[in-house]
């Protein structure tokens, strides 16, 4: 956050809007995609148990005929983030020498349905500490760290 002033100066450099856009993407954007995408499922999994009894219920985010258009580009806006996420993570593997498998690639996706899940709460967690310690004056550096023996 405090670096977010960077973007609208002129006399930055470069490198570091580049890297001021790629944090804020990868954990702010990602987090609300994340959110807005379980807020899709929620919703849609209450109307289809509604609709068990109550037939004439109508389910708002189906792949219908009825709102084609919302469907098409809630499956676009999927789709890109699937790949964003796989493209991030095999980034990653591929700067690491003899991890680029395809066992690593098995794992990157399924850690989408688990990981990206976990990751809500870690970083709604973090942004609201964040947002805390900004409006009350803390100061939000201190680590903690494990004790050793």
């Amino acid at each position: 956050m405090d670096n977010f002033h960077h973007i609208f100066k002129r006399k930055s450099n470069w490198r570091i809007k580049l890297e001021v856009l790629y944090y804020t993407g990868t954990f702010f954007w990602f987090n609300v995609a994340i959110l807005i995408s379980n807020f899709l499922f929620i919703v849609n999994f209450v109307s289809m148990v509604t609709k068990l009894f109550y037939p004439s219920f109508v389910i708002p985010f189906t792949f219908g005929a009825s709102n084609r258009q919302l469907s098409i580009i809630l499956l676009v806006n999927w789709v890109l983030m699937f790949f964003i996420y796989l493209l991030q993570i095999n980034i990653g593997l591929v700067s690491q020498y003899g991890q680029s498998t395809s066992k690593n690639l098995l794992y990157s996706i399924a850690s989408y349905f688990t990981y990206s899940q976990l990751f809500i709460f870690v970083a709604t967690n973090a942004f609201f500490s964040l947002m805390f310690d900004k409006l009350l004056h803390r100061d939000g550096s201190k680590w903690y760290k494990t004790q050793r023996f």
